[in-house]
C-alpha cells in the first residue's frame, strides 16, 4: 500500500550565503507528523536556531491539524535528547536499529504539537 504523504523543508539562514539549519516534516498520518530530518551547522548551535526550526515544525504540523509531532533519536546523540526533551518531547518506549544491519539503536521521542 502507498501512504500519501506531504512534507515540508524549512530553512534557517543569519547569513544569506550560508545556512544554519533545516528540518523536514512528513504529514504521514492524520493525527502525528514526523520530524525526519533536523541539522543546525556547528557555527549555528546554541544561537537559538533549532528552536526556531523546531517551532516551524510544530507549527507546519499542527497547521495541518496534526496533534503530535514524533521523531527518533540515535543512542549516543545526548545533545540532541537533551535539546527534544526540554523542548517537551519524551522517549514513547519504541527503539529499531539506525539501519539494518547495524547494532545502534534509535528511540522513539514524541510530544503534542501545542502547548495547551
Amino acid at each position: 500500500m502507498i501512504i500519501p504523504y506531504r512534507s515540508i523543508q524549512q530553512h534557517y539562514r543569519r547569513d544569506p550565503d550560508a545556512p544554519c539549519g533545516l528540518t523536514s516534516v512528513l504529514l504521514t498520518d492524520p493525527r502525528a507528523a514526523e520530524l525526519v530530518s533536523f541539522w543546525v551547522a556547528p557555527t549555528a548551535r546554541g544561537s537559538g536556531a533549532a528552536d526556531l526550526l523546531l517551532d516551524a515544525a510544530l507549527g507546519h504540523a499542527a497547521a495541518h491539524a496534526r496533534t503530535e509531532l514524533r521523531l527518533w533519536v540515535a543512542a549516543g546523540n545526548d545533545r540532541a535528547e537533551r535539546f527534544y526533551r526540554r523542548r517537551g518531547f519524551t522517549r514513547t518506549g519504541e527503539s529499531q536499529p539506525v539501519r539494518p544491519d547495524e547494532p545502534r539503536l534509535e528511540y522513539a521521542m514524541t510530544r503534542p504539537t501545542t502547548d495547551g
